[in-house]
């Protein structure tokens, strides 16, 4: 007697029979041989068909439903066949083996078993070689077989890529009751653009059923991408906001909806939240409300909120870190380039913004988000009435560059378009014409000569040498410039500058405390007050 593992006492005779057995040998050949190849582990061809032939004996002999048990609980008990399985299948990749086509069908229920790495359904599909036959399988095991959940997510998959109609019912069976599938590779979308109109919103309006689950959320969502039945949604986001159910993690998709529906209240109701959640007790305050889709919202008559907003996002007294209120900060750059898109938003966004200037003057940080923000708003509101050249207007205006040392003057009345166009005291055409109505004003060409005397000073300090530089590069720019939105780029950066020179007079209690000026600059006080006066009268010549 020979005493073997774990204290059992086993006789030679069941270690011969053991050692045998052929699929014990196969196991042991499949561990021998496995990743071995660089270890120069050769396999010779006898032995390659020694596994051919009891892979192929044990396949045909195979049982099919003696693979693995789906528990009540999702999890899966496993029987010898499933290892048997996975070894038929190693063995078929690694020598080309080629079961039967019926062995292939019955096995496409276990495609994920091994885990996806495996690429298992793709490998099926080949080795079945009728694309109808499977299908028909794919098709058959959704809405007959008990699958785990991997191959389960395979098979939804392979349904909606190839848009297997018979499939549809238990596709949705699954959606709305299995809490892992539809959170899988954008399934739900994917899905609902292969049914009509009609069904996407019923089958939608299932999935919204229990308003606190993620599957209710990814459902809005997709209806929001369509933008389809917004009545629904709206009154689910509303539901959602009023019972505040805890936890509350689906508030920024609730007021994101709320966005996307222009619906009355909503930056009220958006500002109420931020301001609640601001007046928590938190380590930190980037979870803020991140909102998604503010392009729909129009509603000029709520834009005074934006200034509590602003007030909160910006609030030096609760922000620790670079990332609180990140959200609320994109918000607020998004709505007010949202809404200065039309002439009417621009200029209530713009007084807006303004009256909240002149309140923060003294806070240098607030100062400059603000400046950001009317910087964003003239951008989007310059760009909205911008129009691009047609080609023939390209050509005649690229003709009209080429051609600009030449002392001829174009008139542009036979080029382009000039209906309400404000063309005083403009001639464009050879050089020293004047191209705009900035290009001979005496406060640009005042404070480019002050710029320039000031570029000659030698200093060490290199954010005075910036605003220089970029001072004279954008006074430039303004004089030769011809389309608007250009205009206000250049302007854009001017401002900043023109804001730099007011804050230092502040910064010097209106210029008596020169001590915190370079010294280079202490006896030009009065040009660099001269300077910025001129830049405010061309901020604001029209």
């Amino acid at each position: 007697m020979v005493n073997l593992f774990q204290n059992h006492v086993v006789s030679l005779i069941r270690i011969y029979k053991h050692i045998g057995n052929d699929y014990f040998l196969l196991f042991q050949i499949k561990d021998k041989i496995k990743d071995r190849e660089n270890e120069g582990f050769e396999v010779k061809e006898e032995h390659i068909s020694y596994i051919k032939t009891f892979a192929l004996k044990f396949a045909k002999e195979f049982k099919f439903d003696k693979v693995i048990n789906i528990k009540s609980d999702g999890n899966l008990g496993l029987y010898n066949g499933y290892y048997v399985l996975k070894l038929l299948y190693f063995f078929d990749k690694k020598y080309d083996i080629k079961y039967s086509q019926d062995f292939y069908l019955k096995t496409l229920r276990y495609c994920n078993i091994f885990g996806s790495a495996e690429g298992t359904i793709q490998f099926v599909k080949d080795r079945v070689a009728d694309i109808k036959l499977f299908n028909e399988q794919i098709t058959y095991n959704l809405n007959n077989e008990m699958l785990d959940s991997s191959s389960l997510k395979d098979h939804i998959e392979y349904a909606i890529e190839n848009k297997l109609e018979e499939a549809y019912n238990v596709i949705e069976e699954n959606f709305l009751n299995d809490r892992f599938i539809y959170s899988q590779k954008n399934f739900l979308s994917k899905y609902v653009e292969l049914i009509p109109k009609a069904k996407q919103i019923i089958f939608l309006e299932k999935c919204c059923t229990e308003i606190d689950s993620y599957l209710c959320w990814r459902a809005v969502e997709v209806t929001v991408e369509k933008k389809i039945n917004e009545s629904f949604i709206l009154r689910i986001a509303k539901q959602y906001l009023d019972e505040k159910k805890d936890p509350f993690v689906f508030a920024s998709d609730a007021l994101n909806v709320l966005f996307h529906c222009n619906a009355e209240g909503t930056l009220s109701t958006y500002t109420g939240f931020l301001r609640n959640f601001s007046q928590t007790v938190r380590k930190d305050y980037r979870d803020d409300y991140n909102i998604r889709d503010i392009s729909n919202y129009k509603r000029l008559d709520e834009l005074p909120m934006l200034v509590e907003i602003f007030e909160i996002a910006y609030d030096e007294n609760l922000k620790k870190d670079t990332f609180d209120f990140h959200h609320s900060q994109n918000v607020l750059k998004a709505l007010v380039s949202s809404l200065s898109d039309t002439k009417r938003g621009y200029k209530a966004i713009h007084a807006i913004l303004y009256d909240l200037k002149s309140k923060i003057s003294d806070n240098d940080s607030k100062l400059f988000y603000a400046n950001m923000l009317i910087d964003d708003s003239q951008l989007s509101y310059y760009a909205s009435i911008s129009k691009p050249f047609t080609f023939k207007e390209a050509k005649n205006y690229l003709e009209y560059i080429e051609n600009n040392d030449k002392q001829k003057t174009i008139i542009m009345g036979d080029y382009f378009d000039f209906k309400g166009a404000n063309l005083k005291n403009t001639q464009i055409g050879g050089k020293g014409n004047t191209l705009n109505v900035y290009s001979n004003n005496e406060d640009l060409n005042k404070a480019k000569e002050i710029l320039k005397e000031f570029e000659q000073i030698k200093i060490d300090n290199e954010e005075w040498k910036n605003i220089f530089t970029e001072g004279l590069a954008d006074l430039t720019s303004l004089s030769e410039e011809q389309s608007e939105p250009e205009q206000e780029k250049s302007k854009s950066t001017l401002r900043k500058i023109h804001d730099y020179i007011l804050d230092i007079g502040k910064r010097t209690n209106d210029w008596k405390n020169i001590a915190v000026l370079p010294v280079e600059f202490h006896d030009k006080v009065p040009k660099l007050i001269e300077l910025g006066n001129s830049l405010l009268r061309v901020l604001h010549l029209k």
